[in-house]
């Protein structure tokens, strides 16, 4: 058993008891403590980083778990300064002690906040990019489970997706890009909740093998454009064997940079 310790906005110190599990990320670049039960972070978090674009500076995870996706976003973009805002203290602590052991603390600030509610301890208009993975079921939908974590890291109300793409908004510069990692046959969902604020959608399918449907998402859009909308190429994550493909293994392992665009370098 570990206690995390968490400072709050207040100030205040809170011991949180967790059991965790340490992960190697990017080949073993990084080394990654998450809890051993409820929501852990995998390929996703990892493919989401690596979908940030070169040119990339100021960046703002929006719910960041415990760390991976901003972790490995730092280790790519060593020029770029990460934000990451998660509402779980315990996983916010862990994030913090993610972040130090990885010597990334003086490129990765961590907030305890939900975004749900908009906190304005982050001023308006201030990042280039916004990243996240987003929860992706709505809670009216699926049974209750006894895991309030892992419920609060998968399960949304209905209008709770938008809230997060508006505070996206509210934090992005103009111009300014979010990119998404998502449920594929969600798209639409997706799709209908950006438009109102964003445009310029490049979407690029995963499929966990060739001929399969696609399983997940990435999408990445401009506040403000009125861009047209552009699919990409499929990214496939194994082979017919299920072993990883060389795509995937450049990404998961080599830490590769998945590009969405010319300039994603």
């Amino acid at each position: 058993m570990r206690h995390s310790q968490l400072c709050d906005l207040t100030g205040k110190v809170r011991c949180v008891p967790m059991e965790v599990t340490h992960d190697l990320f990017l080949g073993g670049r990084l080394n990654v403590a998450q809890p051993r039960r409820g929501h852990r972070s995998g390929h996703d978090a990892v493919l989401l980083a690596a979908a940030i674009p070169a040119a990339a500076r100021v960046c703002c995870e929006l719910g960041t778990g415990v760390g991976v996706a901003s972790l490995c976003a730092a280790w790519r973009l060593p020029e770029a300064q990460f934000t990451a805002i998660e509402i779980d203290p315990a996983l916010t602590a862990l994030a913090e002690q993610n972040v130090t052991a990885n010597g990334l603390s003086d490129r990765i600030t961590l907030l305890n906040a939900d975004i749900c509610t908009q906190p304005r301890a982050l001023p308006a208009a201030q990042f280039d990019h916004v990243f996240l993975n987003p929860p992706y079921f709505f809670r009216a939908t699926v049974p209750e489970g006894n895991d309030e974590a892992k419920a609060r890291a998968h399960q949304f109300e209905a209008e709770d997706l938008d809230l997060w793409l508006r505070y996206a908004a509210y934090l992005l510069r103009a111009r300014g890009d979010i990119t998404i990692i998502y449920r594929a046959d969600m798209l639409e969902h997706l799709l209908a909740a950006l438009t109102p604020r964003f445009g310029g959608f490049i979407v690029l399918p995963i499929h966990s093998r060739a001929g399969q449907d696609a399983t997940r998402i990435i999408l990445r859009a401009t506040r403000d454009s009125r861009g047209k909308t552009t699919i990409r190429p499929p990214l496939v994550l194994q082979n017919a064997d299920t072993s990883p493909s060389a795509d995937a293994e450049a990404i998961l392992r080599h830490a590769g940079t998945l590009a969405l665009s010319v300039v994603d370098g």
